[in-house]
């Protein structure tokens, strides 16, 4: 594609985007604005689409845009839209769910089997010049042992596939807002064996891991805490791969020091990435924590592959052309 036959639009962006979606942009696109350009600010003015990954757009920018047809974001989650300002400027909104699910699985697979078998604990504990025996720490296995995922989306349920194939694991879903179908043969992806509860107090005193895999919203905002901390196993340890803000970390900083829970890994805090400001004096202090700085996605395949569809989808609505993945 020349420059004579390139889409006539400009195209910004909002965050750091993987190289792959910023060329695929150059190739379609006459003009290109980059969050790091000088000249940047000119989006609010001239741009028709903008693409984003994590940032807060400012509600200001967005109700001052004059151009601006299309926000498209990287991942599913769009707590950092104000989609309220978008819909009343007339910008469609687009995501991209599905996509990540896969290394979002894997790694909280990976963050289980690191926080149940003292992985990195013991690791740290080596380079810091201990000698531990073998038997003097032992861990927990995985093997035959029940998880219970909370969101019965695509994370959750290639999270749980996997936890099932690799560590033959038992599985308890909720999720008020799935349809009756999901995970059954009839369903979309066919059947995964489970168990469906109708609130997650009836899988508490059930699950040796219990694996969150749903959005920030004001109904989830601090729905793991004290009280459900208390209905868990003692031996039981908390993921959550999904959005901070759902966990109230004061709550499961008690519960972990106190051992009412075994343990719990954190790719999704409520100060992203997470600083020794903010965790110094708590979560950091324990041993039974596993902390990452929400690296759910960031696989250098799947960042690709992602931003060039938040890419490729913008190009879509700007021409007209109609996508599955609008947000409503």
């Amino acid at each position: 594609m020349t420059i004579d036959n390139k889409l006539p639009y400009t195209v910004a962006f909002a965050d750091e985007l993987h190289a792959d979606g910023i060329a695929l942009a150059r190739r379609l696109f006459q003009r290109v604005l980059l969050h790091t350009d000088p000249d940047y600010r000119d989006w609010i003015e001239e741009a028709d689409g903008i693409c984003n990954r994590a940032k807060v757009i400012p509600t200001a920018d967005l109700k001052a845009s004059k151009r601006l047809r299309v926000l498209s974001k990287q991942g599913v989650g769009v707590d950092t839209v104000d989609l309220k300002a978008c819909r009343e400027k007339g910008i469609t909104v687009c995501n991209t769910p599905g996509i990540n699910a896969e290394a979002v699985a894997e790694l909280s697979l990976g963050l289980a089997l690191s926080l149940s078998r003292r992985i990195s604990e013991l690791d740290r504990r080596a380079r810091a010049g201990e000698v531990n025996v073998a038997t003097t720490v032992m861990g927990h296995s995985l093997f035959g042992k029940t998880i219970g995922i909370v969101g019965m989306g695509n994370i959750g349920r290639q999270t749980a596939e996997k936890f099932k194939n690799a560590c033959s694991c038992s599985v308890i879903a909720y999720d008020p807002y799935a349809p009756q179908e999901a995970w059954t043969a009839s369903g979309k992806g066919g059947a995964l064996p489970h168990t469906r509860v109708n609130t997650i107090e009836e899988m508490l005193g059930e699950v040796d891991i219990l694996s969150l895999h749903l959005p920030l919203t004001p109904s989830t905002k601090g729905l793991v805490g004290r009280a459900m901390f208390d209905k868990m196993k003692k031996g039981a340890i908390l993921l959550n791969a999904s959005r901070g803000g759902i966990v109230d970390e004061q709550a499961l900083y008690e519960a972990l020091k106190s051992r009412t829970i075994y343990g719990a890994a954190l790719d999704a805090l409520e100060t992203e990435p997470p600083t020794k400001e903010a965790y110094g004096t708590n979560l950091y202090t324990l041993p039974n924590v596993l902390i990452t700085p929400h690296i759910g996605a960031a696989t250098h395949e799947i960042q690709a592959l992602s931003a060039r569809v938040v890419v490729e989808q913008l190009s879509l609505l700007l021409t007209g052309q109609t996508i599955d993945n609008i947000v409503p």
